[in-house]
């Protein structure tokens, strides 16, 4: 009895420790609770005060910010980003399958999926991985990594054999596409994450996860100098001066005139074609601004005037009246043919006699990138035609094998002592036949006298030969 109430009293001081060692452990996990719950609460009311701090800092392109953060990223002022836009979903190139497009005389993309492929430009344009944003201008990023884009893209496009002659020309057009997209991807971030915060520290943070920390940095210091931001200062005043904004949205000229084409079987005169892209898309149709409507009336005017000089209403009348109100092209590009088309490639345009000069040097860079393609490809060309030459000496080196020995084997053969035709069977004698096969043969053949010739011309008995058989006079008789 002693000893059973000592093992009872044991074990229960040993379940009074283990309650209280369990409740100890608990203790200790709710006020670290307690205290994590108390620290979050705190966290969060800093960042309200903060947020309600920065309201009044955000400007007028915190809407701006919004949907370039529509992808989730966290804006510049701290806050999460509101969802906008985000960016646009591209249907280029989907399952890794080639598209095949059509392309303009000047190299533009004119095909249905051309939507597809400048969304697809514009994601190229903005990767950092490509073409980084560390690099000032266009002109300081690496032939490397233009190459690469060069690459990426014609990697997504199936050409046809009749396009093979336009793809340099394509080329030159995308990649000026490109350079435009990427550079308006910068003047972007900088309106959304560096003039609101000019002065703050919060200008070295880009809200945009595209975007490296590093890369980020060096636009910012570059932004800040002196002659930069003078220079940012006379852009933005040449830039208010352009008055003549179009209505086309994101279909490009090459585009339009291409439906258009293929609606009346005729390009669009340019008067019609710059009344369209300069109306909205209202019921009256009305002008995008007043410069654009007194232009339009100083071409119906021209083109009155020229009428009435007994000049006939067609579509060369039409350019000249365009023309004459337009007045001359001075930079490297054609206003009312988009973008990519040189003065050269329009030959009813008119150029101002300063300009021929800088256009020559852009004549020669172009040219110039036409040679170093022609040279990769005189390059390719020439590896694959090496690898043939090869291949064909090969296959002569095995050829004059073979000879050598069928030389060796009819020099063997005519050493022997008996000629080479007494060595093969003769069918025309009999020794060639044997008599099991000779029984064999139809009555009509066995039939024959020797006098006959066959018979004889066979079994081989009365003539070795048929070149005998057929001199000798019984052939003849037999044959008759």
């Amino acid at each position: 009895m002693k000893e059973q109430l000592s093992q009872l009293r044991e074990r229960l001081n040993l379940g009074v420790l283990c309650s209280f060692q369990l409740g100890l452990t608990w203790l200790s996990f709710i006020k670290e609770g307690l205290c994590f719950g108390v620290l979050n609460c705190c966290w969060k009311l800093r960042i309200q005060m903060s947020s309600s701090q920065d309201s009044s800092q955000e400007g007028p392109n915190a809407d701006f910010r919004d949907s370039l953060e529509g992808d989730g990223s966290i804006s510049a002022t701290g806050k999460e980003a509101k969802q906008g836009r985000g960016q646009g979903k591209c249907n280029w190139f989907l399952n890794n399958k080639k598209e095949s497009v059509d392309l303009s005389p000047f190299g533009r993309v004119i095909s249905d999926n051309s939507p597809h492929f400048s969304r697809y430009m514009g994601i190229l344009a903005r990767d950092a991985n490509l073409i980084p944003i560390k690099y000032l201008k266009w002109e300081k990023v690496p032939d490397s990594c233009k190459l690469d884009v060069w690459d990426t893209l014609r990697g997504t496009i199936e050409f046809r054999p009749e396009q093979q002659p336009m793809i340099h020309v394509f080329k030159d057009v995308t990649m000026k596409n490109i350079e435009k997209l990427w550079r308006s991807f910068k003047s972007d971030l900088k309106k959304a994450y560096y003039k609101p915060f000019t002065g703050s520290k919060r200008r070295w943070q880009c809200g945009d996860s595209r975007v490296d920390p590093d890369q980020w940095r060096v636009l910012v210091e570059h932004w800040e100098k002196d002659e930069i931001a003078e220079q940012a200062k006379r852009n933005a005043e040449n830039r208010s001066k352009q008055t003549l904004n179009h209505t086309s949205g994101t279909k490009s000229y090459a585009r339009s005139k291409a439906q258009y084409n293929k609606k009346h079987g005729e390009d669009p005169d340019p008067i019609w074609f710059f009344q369209d892209k300069h109306t909205r898309r209202d019921e009256d149709r009305s002008w995008v601004n007043l410069v654009a409507e007194q232009k339009y009336a100083e071409m119906q005017e021209k083109l009155k005037e020229l009428v009435e000089d007994e000049c006939p209403d067609n579509l060369e009348t039409r350019r000249r009246a365009y023309v004459e109100a337009m007045g001359p092209e001075t930079n490297n590009s054609v206003r009312g043919e988009g973008l990519g088309v040189k003065p050269h490639q329009v030959p009813w345009i008119q150029m101002k006699a300063g300009s021929s000069n800088r256009l020559r040097g852009h004549d020669y860079v172009h040219l110039e990138s036409q040679y170093v393609e022609l040279q990769e490809r005189y390059k390719h060309d020439q590896d694959h035609w090496r690898s043939e030459l090869k291949a064909m000496e090969e296959l002569l080196k095995h050829n004059q094998q073979e000879i050598e020995e069928m030389r060796q084997m009819l020099s063997r053969s005519s050493a022997s002592h008996h000629p080479l035709h007494q060595q093969l069977p003769n069918p025309f004698h009999m020794s060639y036949y044997s008599p099991q096969m000779f029984h064999q043969m139809p009555y009509q053949a066995r039939s024959v006298t020797p006098t006959g010739g066959l018979t004889g011309l066979l079994r081989g008995d009365a003539y070795p030969s048929a070149t005998n058989f057929l001199e000798s006079d019984q052939g003849t008789h037999g044959l008759e």
